[in-house]
């Protein structure tokens, strides 16, 4: 890591006491009439597979539902929990407008979190009984370059992401919640060498998010720490099932793995459908109020995950 990034990561060490605060706060209300989502790969459910006309994710190697994952995802299982039906992707007229490969800000192939939740207020009454989710950054952290993307780059994006919540929280959103970025230096899509400055650039991304939720209604925001849940699960090999935490299931050499509810990541990227199971879990927690609403390093070690049902795995 370089001397530059490794002191904005520094200065940033402070904002993740907010982070704590934040993630073990619970929003007031849980009886929400309907889920609206925006983000990148992680949230989405089959946008990208409509415009493409389902050729990526590509069924044929395992991805479910026009999911980037092998069954249903973190958002389909909170969906479940709250009563609120299945999300559906906003190209086919649902309430999920996340893209695959959306970053916080930028719009290239697709749009950004930022224009999707521009392109939403736009067409849309906000619903104040809704709950809104936001989980997005790992694209801009996977596009580091050090030049175009830098850490003052990354630094930005963890604000304007916050600022995101604000605007939703401007236009009458009573209910919102974050999800910060996991450590993408942990996964199997970091290359050999640059493990560490992705993961400098994870906490980067976070830090400037968490002080940037800071400032807003915290009776409103709520902050799903991504990044501690996938520290936790790693370093607990096994507690919740999931023996493999490196390797990706999905290998262009040798196809699907054989146990693919013990491993992690579904590709060199994504958490299998076990791990969304455990990512809903843990949001869940900040919404209802029962003993789940424990600290999610707690709670992802409760092994509760085992009791779900996961799909198409």
């Amino acid at each position: 890591m370089s001397h530059s990034l490794l002191s904005c990561v520094q200065k940033t060490a402070v904002t993740f006491t907010a982070v704590s605060a934040l993630a073990f706060s619970q929003l007031s209300n849980a009886a929400f009439s309907q889920i609206i989502s925006f983000g990148d790969s992680l949230s989405d459910t089959g946008n990208v597979a409509i415009a493409t006309s389902g050729t990526s994710p590509n069924p044929a190697f395992g991805y479910a539902d026009g999911n980037f994952s092998n069954g249903d995802i973190w958002l389909d299982y909170l969906g479940d929990s709250l009563n609120t039906g299945a999300q559906s992707a906003s190209l086919a007229g649902g309430t999920n407008y996340a893209f695959g490969g959306a970053r916080t800000t930028v719009s290239d192939t697709v749009p950004s979190a930022q224009a999707q939740v521009a392109g939403y207020l736009a067409s849309n009454t906000v619903d104040p009984n809704a709950l809104y989710t936001l989980l997005i950054g790992g694209n801009d952290i996977n596009a580091f370059d050090g030049i175009n993307v830098d850490a003052d780059y990354i630094a930005a994006a963890g604000q304007a992401a916050a600022g995101i919540a604000q605007s939703l929280i401007t236009a009458g959103a009573q209910s919102i919640m974050i999800l910060n970025v996991p450590d993408v230096g942990a996964a199997p899509v970091a290359p050999a060498g640059l493990e560490s400055t992705l993961t400098g650039l994870s906490a980067l991304y976070n830090g400037n998010l968490a002080a940037g939720l800071a400032g807003l209604d915290q009776s409103i925001v709520t902050l799903v720490d991504l990044f501690t849940i996938g520290q936790t699960i790693s370093a607990n090999v096994g507690t919740n099932g999931l023996d493999n935490v490196t390797d990706a299931c999905l290998s262009a050499t040798t196809g699907v793995c054989s146990t693919p509810g013990t491993y992690l990541y579904w590709d060199a990227l994504h958490p299998t459908t076990a791990a969304h199971a455990l990512i809903a879990d843990a949001a869940l927690a900040t919404v209802v109020p029962v003993p789940a609403a424990l600290p999610l390093m707690i709670f992802a070690l409760s092994g509760l995950v085992g009791a779900r049902k996961l799909r198409a795995q």
